[in-house]
């Protein structure tokens, strides 16, 4: 296997020892540089989520992989396109999702709950790579407290506990609504003010 990591080849056996090796060529990189590992670049399929187990289930075809490596700036702005293009969809379903719970929620109701409530959390995340990355620029301070949903997602798991279907839906009208408008719009503002990630 060919294996690009920042501009440096490295080639591979394909077996299971290379996967290992791989994997920490690619740790060691990120220690040293202090960038972030985007995705990777199988034979020009893009993998994200779990690179190892791509290659590990691949081995045997694998010929070339460029490591896709980001700084933590330019990972955030990437992260943030993704949450622009979830807020797109997901602001307009929440309306009918209130009407919903405000009359009698169906269990496809409670489904769009929880796909709710795991996008909550997506953005989360994101607050805490935000708090725990030292090298951000002051824009994301804003950022930080616009993604801050912990409250919000204390008062939703509470009322789903009690299954107060009034409740969940004020808290979708009167928290979550506004917040995704807001967000949205915050994000729109960060990517076409063209922020640019500092190298």
């Amino acid at each position: 296997m060919h294996v690009t990591i920042k501009d440096q080849e490295y080639f591979f056996d394909n077996n299971l020892q290379a996967v290992q090796q791989i994997v920490e060529q690619i740790n060691t990189t990120i220690l040293n540089t202090g960038l972030l590992l985007s995705h990777v670049v199988v034979d020009g399929v893009e993998v994200f989520g779990d690179p190892e187990q791509y290659i590990r289930d691949n081995l045997g075809k694998i010929e070339r992989i460029h490591v896709q490596l980001v700084t933590p700036t330019q990972f955030l702005l990437d992260v943030l396109h993704t949450g622009q293009e979830y807020l797109a969809g997901a602001i307009p379903q929440l309306s009918p999702l209130i009407d919903e719970f405000y009359a009698i929620p169906t269990s496809d109701s409670w489904h769009k709950l929880s796909q709710l409530a795991e996008g909550i959390q997506w953005f989360q995340q994101t607050e805490s790579f935000i708090r725990e990355t030292k090298s951000l620029p002051e824009w994301t301070n804003s950022l930080r407290d616009a993604v801050q949903f912990k409250p919000i997602l204390s008062q939703l798991e509470e009322a789903v506990t009690q299954a107060d279907a009034t409740m969940i839906g004020d808290i979708i009208q009167y928290e979550i609504l506004p917040r995704f408008e807001n967000l949205s719009q915050l994000l729109r503002e960060i990517l076409t003010d063209g922020v640019e990630p500092s190298c």
